[in-house]
Order: structure tokens, then C-alpha cells, then sequence
């Protein structure tokens, strides 16, 4: 194993490779156009039923199954690649993806948010954000998106791969079936989960707040207030990402502002991993995605509060994870825009400056299509915000930093832009390379050599994948185009 002290000499600049040098917008468009009309077509319920709209997680292109993995994240997903066609939206003005959306998968979910009560009647022991409800709590109510919904269409892939019935699989954390026989090993789920979460909340944020910025919806400024009234009732939480939201649909924009406020700064010592582990010391676990930066991102949008701190935040983020991916390479060259998989059996920590296996030695910690795209997006964000707020970078920490810190250093800017571009150039033509090579856009896979038990993930497509993708693609055109996507998404209205 590899102390950080060391790997951390041998990184400095980023790598040279195979340059093939920056994107066009020709190829952009055309690769984003790809990815979408996939997801569309392969992931997209598109029959006369309430499901119509719903977007899958995964599709087996062996049997042409659609469904879910542990019977969590369908619905993250969908909102994902919703979010992901507005901003390709903002960036083209393309109505491909304009209608994708508010055609398909936004009717979708507004029906459940703004019609929940009626739909999902029977709460009794939710299971919710780690905690069984009581009655009152769990009472139907609007705002409540559960984890899954099906009629059996869809397959729980996890119930198939290990011969158990849905269930078997799903009991514990509360689920309502009408399934016509339980005890079946088809993996058909039939019902909807009792539960939901605030990570679940915190992935439809940003697909309602940039609809509602593009629409002016009165159905989407709804669903927003349902959603934050419904973890308030569920939780007894006030999410602030939620209540900007709401305050601005309101049409209470400087409550909205003020709110934003804490986004629109660059707390110190910085809340990553990396510092975490280099100067705190403390046991950390290398992080297979970047979920709430992104939404703190999307939270400084949609409360018209984006500035200085939010750059340095992102960047900050984004860089450190780029530092700890390369990391956990060892003496290897990273792919860029390929990183540790959200999915993976065993957990990678980092612990007095090591890793507890490193990429490749254990077949259970796997790669794949979450924290590298969504990485790739955060580059190409980051660089948006530090042509906009160059002195971002340096000036965030100056006044609060008391002099150097050991085991701390920041590289200056144009070091960390020459990463950003890099993992934004190499990582896009890679998950391309991916697409035409494999076919879809896979969720993970092992890289040294053995599969897990009862894996099947690498044999499926995944559209958070292809999401992240979409969006790293919108915004490097909206970057080649000399513009900023927090200040398209205030101005452009769909026609």
C-alpha cells in the first residue's frame, strides 16, 4: 500500500496521454443525442399505462427485461436523466429534449407528487431514511415518491440473480404487493415500497427546480411545495435545497436568496475526503459519487445566489476526488472519467493514509458509470465557475487559513483547470469508447479479473450513466460556447 505522502509526489501535474484533443460541438451534440435516444428507447415505459414515462435504472439487453437492482434507485435515476435532457436543453435549445421531458418523464413524476395520497394509500410501516414511521407519519399524503412502483413489468435483477423471491428480497424494508403469487422467482415486482429518503428528495431537486425555471409551471411549483411539505411531515426535516426551490416558485425571491446563501460559501477545512483523510486522519471511505455537491450546486442556481464560494466549493471537490481516484491507482494510470462504482460488494476505506485494497485487487470492489461521468460533469461545471470567479480558487481559504497546513496543499489554478479539461476531454472519449465497444452504458464491472458472487450488473445498462454523460456533454457545449449554465438556466423559457 501506498502512503499518501508519497503518491501525492508523484502526481503534480496532470499525466500526459494520447492526446486527441478537445471536443467539437458536433461531436457533443452528437454523442449526447446518442445517449438520450438509448435511454428513450431501451429504458422508457412507453405503453398506455400510469407507468407510461417511467424511466427503468437498468435494461438486460440479453432478454430485454427492464427493472432494479436492490429495488432502490429507479426512481433517482429517472429524475437523473430528466435533469440531464433540461440542461441539454439549456445548452441547444433542441427540442428533442425539451419534449422528452415534459412529454414523458415529467408528467410522470408530477402524477405521483402532486397525486401520492391516492396513489400510494397504504403506508403502514414505512420505512424511511433509516427509521420505521409511526402511524401518524406515515400516513398517505402528497409529496411522496416511493422508491419503487411497478404493475410486473419490471424485474428485481438482485431476486433473479440469487434465486429469491421479491419478497424474500424487499419484506424487511416494507413494500405493498399484489403480486398474484409471492413466493415466484421471476423477479417481477408488482406494488410500490412504503419508504422513501432525502437522497431520494435530493436527486428530483434539481429536475424540478431547472423545470420550473424553464416552464413556469404551476404543476411543477406544486410538486416542489408537496415534496418539501412531505418530508417535513414524514422526517421532520425542512430540507433547505427544497425550500429555495419552493420559495422562489413562490415567487419569494429574496427569502430564496438569503436561504442560498450557505451554498454560495467555501466552508473551511474543506468538507472532502481527501482533507479528511490527509490532515483529520480519520477513517474515510472513498466516495463512489458526488450527489450533494452537485444538488449544493444546483441549490446556489435555483436560489440566484451563485457566486465565488460556489465555485471554489465544487471545484474543491471535484479536484480532491479526481486526486483520490488517481490515488487509489496506485502506480497506475487512471482512465480518465472511470473511478470507483457506487455499487460495489466491499467497501474501499482510507485509513492512517492507506487504502484498504487498491484498484484491481479485490474482485468485489468494482468500476463504473456513476462517480466517473458525474465526475466528468463536476469538470466541466468547475470549469464554467472558475472562468467566471478566477479568484475563487485562491482567495475562498486565504482569510481563514492560518498559515500553511501541514499535509495540505493547493495546487494553483491553472494546474487544476489542465486536470479538469483532461479528465473532461479523455474521460467523454472513453464512456464513448465504452458505447461503441460494449454496446450500452454499463453500471460497473470488476477490473481484476474475477466476477462477485451473484453478479449481473456488468450485462445491463444503467441510466444514471448515461445521465451524467448527457449533462458532462451540455455543459462542455455551454463551456466551448463562452457561457454559464446557472445564467441560461434564469434566462431560457421553453417555448
Amino acid at each position: 500500500m501506498m502512503a499518501f505522502a508519497a503518491v501525492l509526489a508523484l502526481l503534480g501535474a496532470p499525466a500526459q496521454a494520447e492526446k486527441a484533443g478537445p471536443w467539437s460541438p458536433d461531436e457533443l451534440k452528437s454523442f449526447m443525442k446518442e445517449l438520450a435516444d438509448y435511454v428513450f428507447e431501451h429504458h422508457v415505459r412507453r405503453d398506455a399505462s400510469p407507468m407510461r414515462g417511467k424511466v427503468y435504472e437498468f435494461f438486460m439487453p440479453s432478454t430485454k427485461q427492464q427493472g432494479y437492482g436492490g429495488g432502490w434507485d429507479t426512481m433517482h435515476d429517472g429524475a437523473w436523466f430528466a435533469n440531464a435532457c433540461l440542461l441539454a436543453y439549456r445548452a441547444t435549445e433542441d427540442r428533442h429534449y425539451l419534449g422528452l421531458v415534459k412529454d414523458w418523464i415529467l408528467p410522470f413524476y408530477l402524477g405521483m407528487l402532486n397525486r401520492s395520497d391516492t396513489l400510494f394509500p397504504d403506508r403502514q410501516g414505512a420505512y424511511s431514511d433509516g427509521q420505521f414511521l409511526p402511524p401518524e407519519r406515515a400516513a398517505a399524503g402528497k409529496g411522496f415518491v416511493p422508491y419503487w412502483w411497478d404493475d410486473g413489468h419490471g424485474v428485481n435483477f438482485d431476486a433473479l440473480a440469487r434465486k429469491m423471491t421479491t419478497a424474500q428480497l424487499l419484506n424487511p424494508w416494507g413494500f405493498t404487493s399484489t403480486l398474484p403469487d409471492p413466493s415466484a422467482t421471476d423477479g417481477r415486482l408488482s406494488g410500490y415500497s412504503h419508504g422513501t429518503s432525502n437522497h431520494l428528495a435530493l436527486a428530483l431537486f434539481p429536475m424540478l427546480a431547472n423545470a420550473w425555471f424553464l416552464t413556469r409551471d404551476p404543476e411543477v411549483a406544486e410538486a416542489i411545495r408537496n415534496l418539501r411539505e412531505s418530508r417535513l411531515r414524514q422526517v421532520n426535516m425542512d430540507l433547505p435545497f427544497l425550500a429555495i426551490a419552493d420559495e422562489m416558485a413562490r415567487g419569494e425571491e429574496g427569502k430564496a436568496s438569503k436561504r442560498a446563501g450557505g451554498y454560495d460559501q467555501a466552508p473551511w477545512p474543506p468538507p472532502t475526503p481527501l482533507y479528511a483523510a490527509m490532515v483529520d486522519r480519520r477513517k474515510v471511505q472513498l466516495p463512489p459519487f458526488i450527489d450533494d455537491p452537485e444538488a449544493a450546486y444546483f441549490a446556489s442556481v435555483a436560489g440566484r445566489r451563485v457566486g465565488a464560494g460556489t465555485a471554489k466549493r465544487l471545484a474543491q471537490m471535484t479536484h480532491d476526488c479526481l486526486v483520490l481516484a488517481d490515488l487509489w491507482y496506485g502506480g497506475k494510470r487512471r482512465p480518465r472519467g472511470l473511478a470507483y462504482a457506487a455499487d460495489s460488494r466491499a467497501r474501499v476505506w482510507i485509513e492512517g493514509g492507506q487504502f484498504s485494497s487498491l484498484a484491481g485487487e479485490v474482485p468485489d470492489v468494482l468500476v463504473g458509470s456513476r462517480m466517473g461521468p458525474q465526475g466528468i460533469w463536476a469538470c466541466a461545471q468547475g470549469l464554467q465557475l472558475l472562468r467566471a470567479f478566477p479568484d475563487a480558487w485562491t482567495a475562498c481559504y486565504r482569510e481563514r487559513r492560518k498559515g500553511p497546513v501541514e499535509g495540505w496543499s493547493e495546487p494553483p489554478l491553472e494546474e487544476v483547470r489542465a486536470r479538469f479539461q483532461e479528465e473532461l476531454d479523455e474521460g467523454l472519449r472513453f464512456w464513448r469508447n465504452e458505447m461503441r465497444t460494449v454496446g450500452y452504458i454499463r453500471p460497473d464491472w470488476p477490473i481484476g479479473g474475477k466476477r462477485p458472487a451473484h453478479y449481473w450488473s456488468d450485462r445491463t445498462s444503467e441510466t444514471g450513466g448515461y445521465a451524467h454523460l448527457i449533462s458532462a456533454c451540455a455543459e462542455y457545449l455551454v463551456l466551448l460556447y463562452g457561457r454559464a449554465d446557472w445564467e441560461l438556466a434564469w434566462k431560457v423559457r421553453a417555448p
